[in-house]
């Protein structure tokens, strides 16, 4: 696992040396102006995406809301398709985990995927696509808050940390978890 500045994008554009992920990720706190409020926002780097699926801890109970809605810490819409949840599950050699998404389609361009939560995050945030829509994730990539996760809400200046800039916010450093494993819950 790396650590790259929390909030930051990877992908194909990213500088020489970085890992290559298949989603943007981004992590937006406050989320829409709400002091303890925080997002995590994925879409794809290219094309789209359907059967999407968030996993989370499944000891954590901060979840707020979940859906989709256009890039940059944009409100969430009322409206999502084919939603489906499972678990706790364990994962494959790993951790138990709730999974939780849609057959809503996300964009590169015009539509992510958002988790948000109140702070304290959870340990981390994994992301993946489903072979179905009602299929578990097949694999996953994710970002991990490490220990670190409860300086988050002293951390902030009232200012979105999601973005490209390698500035020193005072926030803890996401940890990658980057595709290419087979995590899938249940053997799947």
């Amino acid at each position: 696992m790396t650590q790259p500045d929390h909030g930051h994008a990877h992908g194909p554009d990213s500088r020489p040396g970085e890992p290559k992920t298949h989603y943007a990720w981004s992590v937006h706190h406050p989320y829409n102006d709400v002091e303890n409020s925080v997002a995590v926002e994925v879409r794809p780097h290219f094309g789209f995406v359907r059967d999407w699926r968030f996993v989370l801890p499944s000891d954590y109970k901060g979840v707020v809301k979940w859906g989709v809605g256009r890039p940059n810490g944009s409100p969430i819409e009322d409206r999502l398709r084919g939603q489906i949840s499972g678990g706790p599950t364990q994962l494959l050699n790993g951790p138990d985990v709730v999974w939780f998404g849609a057959t809503e389609r996300l964009s590169a361009s015009s539509r992510s995927a958002y988790l948000i939560f109140n702070d304290p995050p959870p340990h981390y945030v994994s992301f993946g696509e489903a072979e179905g829509p009602e299929d578990p994730p097949k694999s996953l990539e994710g970002i991990s808050f490490g220990d670190s996760h409860d300086r988050l809400a002293d951390a902030h200046e009232g200012h979105d940390h999601a973005g490209h800039g390698h500035g020193n916010s005072g926030l803890p450093h996401a940890e990658h978890d980057h595709a290419g494993h087979d995590h899938g819950p249940g053997g799947h």
